[in-house]
């Protein structure tokens, strides 16, 4: 017996609890359709196994005792192998893979020559796997940038580099012997992918520079390209595979600001032909409401041509307000009461049709302090929100609208909260881009939530959406408090 072998028995001896925690998970994985009680049963004879084995000791006759022990023994102890290595006192785990490899070949022979016939040489994991591409992996693992992973025939995890630790947050000590699935979002889509990635592996031998998506420790998604190629024994036999994954999710995010900057470009143009557009209409509307104003008399029309007005006067702040955001200016702003924004916003929208049968529901804190910002584009992002909960509740006979004000933390608040149809949980990452819509090609232009995030974002501020398809969607907008004690104007 050399002295690795005696160093790996005093490792089985000495932490075999190390050793069951991390073994016998995956025996359960391998042994789905077996009771517990016989995984801990045979467990315990293949722990023996080992224990004889490495101090010298005949094992084979013991391998053949039972049917379960013939077609078990050798995916049994190969997965051992993942959990010894992670508990034997070496540094260099490439090393020491590569050396535990050639101590436990003679025993996997033997656990395969014990097997029934039905399991095929194909079964098996090649003891010169690794001293075949334990030098090249040796030379590339410490310094590589990308990640690179060894699966066994089975897709089991036999190396994890530094590199996959800082992709994905797992430590190599927790992914070997792990199946490749863990790091796969559970879908359905993308189980079937990552079966399909092993199947052309397979029969191709390679699969080069594939676009997919993978998990991290923490469960968000990495978007990765993968190269994945399949490795021979002598005879040719498949035995495994080598991943080499590079994250492109800082890559994806230029893109996308770079999709962003083109879309904000097209907007600028669209918004200069809007304002052309809109200015000859828009100055006969206001005409025409100024002399209705001058030739009536009766109060109400008053108070409602002069409504007219001010929304006619708002559109085209608006309109000049859309072609800004093409251009590096920035927004006029003074202190603001935000109470009052509100008050305004219920005032105009309480004559939409869309609101005319729903409730609309106001808690203002009295005594909420003042912002800096500007009265006309609070009010315009409010009355985004206020109507696009409109257009939300329309199924619904008992809408209910209800808008919030308070103040915490030297910051001021407002949410806009209706129980209408929500918003599917594919479309929130994107609610916020230009030209996103889901109300269809006649109904929404994808600018409103757009523009009203950009409001905020100038000001210094946040807007934040929870939303639950069938029971409702809370926008709550967050900017910084001017005063304690505003003066209420």
């Amino acid at each position: 017996m050399n002295s690795f072998h005696q160093t790996i028995r005093q490792t089985l001896l000495d932490r075999k609890d190390h050793l069951m925690q991390l073994w016998i998970p995956r025996l359960r994985g391998m042994l789905t359709d077996e009771a517990e009680e016989t995984i801990l049963r045979l467990a315990e004879i293949w722990y023996g196994v080992l224990l004889n084995f490495f101090a010298g000791a005949a094992v084979a006759e013991s391998l053949k005792e039972s049917d379960e022990l013939r077609a078990y023994s050798f995916n049994a102890l190969s997965i051992s192998r993942y959990a010894l290595l992670a508990l034997l006192p070496y540094e260099n785990s490439l090393d020491c893979y590569s050396r535990l490899n050639e101590a436990y070949e003679p025993l996997l022979q033997m656990a395969h020559q014990a097997e029934q016939p039905a399991q095929g040489s194909l079964d098996r994991m090649a003891g010169d796997f690794s001293r075949t591409f334990a030098r090249y992996l040796q030379n590339i693992l410490n310094d590589a940038a990308d990640a690179i992973i060894l699966l066994d025939i089975k897709d089991h995890i036999v190396m994890w580099n530094n590199a996959a630790e800082q992709i994905y947050g797992w430590t190599r000590s927790e992914m070997l012997g792990r199946h490749i699935s863990r790091i796969v979002p559970q879908d359905a889509a993308s189980r079937q992918e990552i079966e399909w990635i092993s199947q052309q592996v397979r029969e191709k031998g390679f699969l080069r520079n594939y676009r997919t998506h993978r998990l991290t420790r923490d469960g968000k998604t990495v978007t990765i390209e993968v190269t994945r190629t399949a490795i021979y024994d002598e005879q040719h036999h498949y035995i495994g595979s080598s991943v080499i994954s590079r994250d492109l999710t800082e890559q994806e995010k230029l893109r996308d600001q770079l999709v962003h900057s083109e879309k904000l470009s097209a907007v600028g143009t669209l918004a200069a032909g809007i304002a052309h557009e809109i200015g000859s209409p828009l100055t006969a509307i206001s005409s025409i409401s100024q002399l209705l104003r001058v030739k009536s008399q009766d109060p109400f029309i008053v108070e409602k041509v002069s409504l007219i007005q001010q929304s006619i006067d708002r559109i085209a702040r608006i309109v000049r307000t859309l072609v800004d955001f093409s251009k590096p200016t920035q927004a006029k702003v003074e202190s603001v009461y935000l109470n009052s924004v509100v008050e305004n916003v219920v005032q105009i929208i309480k004559y939409d049709r869309r609101l005319k049968y729903r409730a609309i529901v106001t808690d203002l804190q009295a005594d909420i302090p003042q912002i800096q910002a500007g009265f006309d584009q609070l009010l315009q992002v409010l009355i985004n929100l206020c109507l696009n909960a409109a257009d939300a509740m329309e199924e619904k006979a008992d809408g209910r609208l209800t808008i919030k004000t308070w103040s915490q933390d030297s910051r001021v608040y407002a949410s806009v909260v209706d129980n209408g149809s929500g918003i599917r949980p594919e479309h929130l990452p994107h609610i916020f881009e230009p030209f996103f819509t889901t109300k269809g090609d006649r109904r929404g232009t994808g600018l409103g939530l757009w523009v009203s995030y950009n409001i905020i974002k100038n000001l210094q501020g946040d807007i934040q959406v929870v939303s639950q398809p069938a029971v409702g969607t809370t926008f709550t907008l967050s900017l910084p408090a001017l005063t304690l004690n505003p003066q209420i104007h």
